[in-house]
Parts: structure tokens; C-alpha cells; sequence
């Protein structure tokens, strides 16, 4: 038997398990418990087109909900600050739902290479995200693409549809430059527990765990995120992520709150 350990930031964010996604209308927006200061919301950038003129941001969070607040785009020194009004954020579980597409056009080509959450409105209030959770880079590693036919084509049409929707005008820019010359760091796995392998059952099959790291690198949640179909295969993983030792990423120079997936292959 063997098992490979895979860490990468994922393009969603993750936490305790919530409830199943409501089939009608989603809830309010979530939650920023248990960690004080943060927003659990991730702004997933994609380029609609190849001018660099438009862009299509897709929300993702613990469970579906209506989100308000402020995304902040980034292109070297300059900063976007783009409002957005009660968008429907989807479970990160959800393979093939989109939630609400929010569409910014530039006026001229702007060649993105940041984008976080940095306001939420809760309660008539605009509260600042601080710190910041699981900014979006272009060029992020994924890990293995484990994407079904119809999760990749649902993907695809998001981008498509984009197109044809009313976009948001990029507002002028706000400078904010880098606070300091190093490189962000990317996460890493600086121990990974080896899982127990199930002593029964099927002994071939994937299990994708979440981990939600701290700006201490403390891992402070684990949950399924694709499940081998096994609850022996998933004890194992979760078990093996919770134990493991991660180094989290840096954005601009500052630690973050970040999701991250921790793959676990068992086989021959």
C-alpha cells in the first residue's frame, strides 16, 4: 500500500461542516466565527476573454449564502475596490452550482494578481476582513484535477455565460504598494502524519481533507471535501491532517487565514 500527501491551496474555501446547502432561497451570509477578525469568503478570479479587460469573480465559502461587501482587486502597486450586493456564495462542496457571477470590466488591459475579501457588510455595518482569508493568485499549484466531466463543463459555461453579462465598471484605482520587498510565500506540508490504512474494506481509493490554518499556521478545522465513499479511508485522512505540520502562505507580506487541500491516495 502506498499514500501520497498532497498540499495545495485550493480555489475555495473550507471550515467545520455546515448544513447542506439549502435547496431554495440560501441563507444570509456566513458567519465569521470561530475566528475573530476574519472573513470566511473567497473571491475566485477568472479572465473572461484574452484582452485582460474583463473578469469574472466567483464566491465560495463554508456553506451557500448571500454575501454584501467589498473584494479588492490587485495589479502591482494599484488597488480596485469592488462593492458587491447580495451575491450568493457557494459551499466549496458544490461541484457544479456558481453561485452569482460578479462581472468588473477595466477599461484598458489590467493584468490582475490579487484578489481577497476585505469588507463584509453584517448588520447595516461594514466590518473589515482582518486578516485577510485565502486571497486569490494567478497560477495557484491545484494539485490532481479530480473534476468530473460535468464539474468541468459547469466550470467552463460559468466563464462562457460571463460574457453576456452586465458588468461592473472598475472604479479609478487606489494606490497600495507592496509594504516589503520579499516574496509571498506559498503554503507547504512540513510534517505530514502518515494515515493508518484501513485494515478492511476496499483498499484503493482518494480522500481530498480541507485544513483551515491560523496566521500561526495552527491547523484550526479539517473536514471532507471529496470523499473516496469509504468512512474508514476518511477517518484516516482526517485524522492524518489534523496531526500534520503545515507552513501557511503569506499575501503582501502579510499571514493569512487559508484553506488548503490535503489529498490522501491509498493504493497498491
Amino acid at each position: 500500500m502506498r499514500v501520497v500527501l498532497l498540499l495545495s491551496l485550493v480555489l475555495m474555501c473550507a471550515g467545520a461542516a455546515p448544513a447542506s446547502p439549502p435547496a431554495a432561497e440560501p441563507s444570509p451570509g456566513p458567519s465569521a466565527a470561530p475566528m475573530p477578525g476574519w472573513c470566511p469568503l473567497r473571491a475566485n478570479v477568472s479572465a473572461v476573454g484574452r484582452t485582460h479587460e474583463r473578469y469574472v469573480i466567483r464566491l465560495t465559502s463554508f456553506g451557500t449564502g448571500r454575501a454584501s461587501g467589498t473584494i479588492a482587486l490587485w495589479a502591482g502597486e494599484a488597488r480596485y475596490d469592488i462593492s458587491f450586493r447580495d451575491a450568493v456564495a457557494m459551499d466549496t462542496r458544490e461541484r457544479v452550482a456558481q453561485g452569482t457571477p460578479i462581472v468588473v470590466r477595466f477599461a484598458s488591459p489590467v493584468a490582475l494578481d490579487g484578489a481577497a475579501v476585505t469588507s463584509l457588510i453584517e448588520n447595516d455595518a461594514d466590518r473589515r476582513c482582518d486578516p485577510l482569508f485565502s486571497p486569490w493568485v494567478p497560477g495557484q499549484p491545484l494539485g490532481p484535477d479530480r473534476r468530473t466531466s460535468a464539474e468541468r463543463r459547469a466550470a467552463d459555461e460559468y466563464i462562457e455565460r460571463a460574457v453576456t453579462l452586465p458588468a461592473l465598471d472598475a472604479p479609478n484605482p487606489i494606490s497600495d504598494p507592496r509594504p516589503c520587498t520579499a516574496r509571498d510565500r506559498t503554503a507547504r506540508t512540513v510534517a505530514a502524519t502518515q494515515p493508518e490504512l484501513p485494515s478492511f474494506g476496499p483498499q484503493t481509493g482518494y480522500v481530498d481533507v480541507l485544513v483551515v490554518l491560523d496566521t500561526a499556521d495552527h491547523v484550526t478545522s479539517v473536514r471532507v471535501e471529496r470523499s473516496s465513499g469509504t468512512r474508514s479511508m476518511e477517518s484516516a485522512a482526517l485524522a492524518a491532517a489534523g496531526m500534520s505540520k503545515f507552513a501557511g502562505a503569506t499575501f503582501r507580506c502579510r499571514p493569512i487565514i487559508g484553506a488548503y487541500r490535503f489529498s490522501v491516495e491509498f493504493g497498491p
